[in-house]
């Protein structure tokens, strides 16, 4: 039936392809258009969003409710019903970040919402099944054990995916970039950071030449250090910026060194990116490839291979 864990599978496809497309006409179709048409069309960031992130929207919202259903046909109420206290609590968690933070980002909520939606949709699905909360501790804890690998890879897969959308709409939506040409002993301040230039010098790398900046980040964590750099490669003639990484928790602090300006005083332009909970995008991707080494662990595959391999060579025998 087209409610089942089949229809889910197929859906969830069509809005992959879809989204695949919509990427693949968004970055070909300037080319196309003025190879064969002489015109001169860009297709920026606005639109992608616009398409590929409308559409990704509407996959992911349907995603915890997949594996509720049953093979063959299934109950979307019934899997609705079993989902309200995540879709509760994603609900809870767009409005308390939309009412306490600033500026206030109503998309930013919307994505938050909707990545607590995809963890907690997983959590309860697993909650399902081993019946926590349905039946006694031990019966929990045997069902537990007994979960195949498949099952341990798709929920981490889904939390995977809630964490990168978790760190999407936090960098997106809270992103501070700060440029300010600086002169020695001179600060500009980045978000909750202040930073101030102590000092620039040459520098002699294998290959190139560089000026040095010693920065210093100040915020209510501590006071440390960063050289970024602008390196010069003499057999290329190339000048290229060398960009210092500030890791403050699950967020970083880009900064870059650029160009001399000369004046009543020496001032070097420095470029400041404040990006919150950045690291999320990297720990959900790696979550979910983690989950698909899980998921091909699994000692039912490796059993239906051999059996499949027997019963080949079976048939070839005879």
């Amino acid at each position: 039936q087209p409610v089942s864990r089949e229809g889910a599978l197929v859906l969830n496809n069509l809005f992959l392809t879809v989204s695949a497309a919509t990427v693949l006409y968004g970055t070909i179709y300037p080319i196309l258009a003025k190879a064969f048409f002489d015109l001169d069309v860009s297709i920026g960031a606005p639109w992608f969003n616009l398409t590929f992130g409308t559409i990704m929207a509407a996959a992911l919202i349907t995603l915890p409710a997949g594996p509720m259903l049953a093979w063959k046909r299934g109950d979307l109420l019934g899997a609705l019903q079993r989902l309200w206290l995540a879709a509760a609590l994603a609900v809870a968690f767009g409005a308390l970040v939309f009412a306490v933070t600033e500026p206030k980002h109503l998309l930013a909520a919307f994505g938050l919402a909707l990545g607590a939606w995809l963890i907690c949709g997983s959590l309860v699905e697993l909650a399902e099944r081993v019946k926590l909360g349905r039946a006694p501790a031990p019966e929990v804890l045997r069902r537990t054990r007994g979960l195949p690998r498949a099952a341990w890879g798709m929920t981490l897969a889904h939390i995977g995916m809630g964490v990168f959308v978790l760190g999407v709409a936090f960098e997106q939506s809270w992103r501070v970039e700060r440029a300010d040409a600086l002169t020695l002993g001179q600060s500009m301040p980045v978000g909750a950071y202040t930073l101030t230039l102590k000092s620039v010098g040459p520098v002699e790398g294998p290959n190139y030449t560089a000026e040095r900046a010693t920065i210093e980040v100040r915020s209510k964590a501590g006071v440390s250090e960063i050289t970024p750099e602008r390196r010069f490669y003499p057999h290329s003639r190339q000048s290229v910026s060398h960009i210092a990484i500030e890791p403050h928790g699950l967020s970083d602090l880009y900064v870059v060194f650029g160009d001399r300006r000369e004046g009543a005083k020496t001032a070097w332009l420095v470029r400041a990116y404040w990006n919150p909970w950045a690291r999320l995008i990297f720990l959900g991707p790696i979550l979910m490839a983690l989950a698909g080494a899980i998921s091909l662990s699994d000692r039912r595959l490796r059993l239906a291979a051999g059996a499949k391999a027997k019963a080949m060579l079976a048939r070839a025998a005879a």
